[in-house]
């Protein structure tokens, strides 16, 4: 966890609620995904990584009456470090987006929780500072970061006698209660954001596992970890600094055209999502599908199969089949999904381009437009590396800095009492 965001939290409660006592902590990190690009919205398999930059929450949270709940923020990463009081209203169909958007993430994350407070004629109120350090519109799951922070946050919130109520049946089915905290979240963004995002993001930064990637198959909800040897390898991420949103335009378009591909080839064949979907399946349904639907379900297709290789070459070692299968997801994001942009085809080329050994692959992550490339390399190198691709970005874009840093697998939510 990162002791400073927690410290910059902890200060700044101190200082916009005088005379009241943080109680308790939540931190959630980012995430950095490998493999398997904009498949888990259509049942795919994802292979991410929690990173060392995240968000942390401190404060107070009790259990209250229906219509008298309240959230109260004050954010280190705000222009203006100020509390803001919002109402919880007893009716969720009568919530209304407010100022500023980053409030509607922990909003919509309280209003989920109502969904099981409220037949219990309860509600929540929260006094909460927040800081992050994941930079925003990087591709990095900033979003998702603050959203299961502030579930984490809340789930502390509950008394045991309390507890049945925070995920129905888990506690019974013996279900592990990261995963369905990771669900709550996305719908919470999907929801009350307005965001068509999928579960990755929400699933790793709940879920890390210190030094593993996890392979989340987005259909079951169930993931595997996938060690990552840091003996012999690291990832290093670059930022574009092109920021983006997936709060509408492109990237929902490419959310419809992934549910227009599934609805062209799984009836047809009998397959509950795009996840079971092969070459053959494609091209006996592609008469059903204009030419960028078709596109975008080769891109789909192919990359889930990228990422189980992935996962294969990974446990064999084989760090040059690895970089094979990065760049041509990257290809393919860029040609077929047309999710890249030219900012960060050129960092990924300048990766590849490194002119001494110890470069596997590289490719952009995250929802692209914007954001991240990820390169693998051979351990020991990254300093040269980083070194080249700052260099080189700052030469040919004018000045534009990337601010590379390497990267390793971290743990995922956590919280308890301060």
């Amino acid at each position: 966890m990162s002791s400073s965001q927690l410290e910059r939290a902890k200060s700044l409660f101190a200082t916009a609620f005088p005379g009241s006592s943080a109680t308790a902590y939540s931190y959630a990190p980012g995430r950095v995904n490998l493999i398997g690009e904009h498949v888990d919205y259509s049942g795919g398999y994802v292979l991410p990584l929690a990173i060392g930059f995240g968000t942390a929450v401190v404060g107070t949270a009790s259990l209250v009456a229906p219509g008298s709940g309240s959230v109260t923020l004050a954010s280190a990463n705000s222009s203006s470090q100020e509390p803001l009081t919002f109402p919880v209203p007893a009716d969720l169909a009568g919530f209304e987006p407010v100022s500023p958007s980053w409030a509607n993430y922990v909003l919509g994350v309280v209003l989920e929780f109502l969904r099981d407070l409220q037949p219990a004629g309860l509600s929540l109120s929260l006094t909460l500072s927040i800081a992050g350090n994941v930079p925003l519109g990087s591709g990095l799951s900033s979003s998702a970061s603050l959203e299961v922070a502030v579930a984490r946050f809340c789930e502390g919130a509950f008394g045991e006698e309390h507890k049945a109520l925070l995920y129905s049946g888990a506690a019974a089915s013996g279900s592990a209660v990261e995963p369905l905290r990771a669900l709550r979240c996305q719908k919470a963004e999907n929801e009350f954001c307005h965001s068509p995002c999928g579960i990755m993001d929400q699933y790793i930064s709940s879920c890390g596992l210190d030094h593993n990637l996890l392979l989340i198959d987005c259909e079951s909800n169930t993931f595997t970890p996938v060690p990552m040897n840091g003996e012999e390898v690291a990832l290093i991420v670059a930022n574009s600094s092109v920021t983006h949103s997936i709060g509408g335009g492109e990237f929902a378009k490419r959310v419809e055209q992934s549910n227009q591909a599934t609805e062209a080839i799984c009836p047809e064949n009998g397959l509950a999502c795009l996840k079971y979907a092969t070459e053959e399946h494609l091209e006996k349904a592609k008469g059903g599908m204009d030419e960028v639907v078709y596109k975008r379900a080769v891109h789909i297709i192919s990359e889930n199969s990228r990422t189980l290789a992935t996962v294969e070459a990974l446990k064999a070692g084989d760090y040059a089949a690895v970089g094979k299968h990065m760049s041509e997801s990257h290809k393919s994001l860029n040609e077929l999904y047309e999710v890249s942009c030219p900012e960060l085809n050129l960092l990924q080329q300048i990766s590849l381009a490194y002119p001494g050994p110890g470069v596997y692959g590289a490719r952009m992550t995250g929802g692209g437009f914007g954001g991240c490339v990820v390169t693998l390399v051979k351990k020991g190198a990254e300093d040269a590396v980083m070194g080249h691709i700052e260099k080189a970005y700052r030469e040919k874009t004018g000045g534009v800095e990337c601010k590379p840093f390497a990267s390793v697998a971290c743990d995922g939510a956590r919280g308890g009492p301060l």
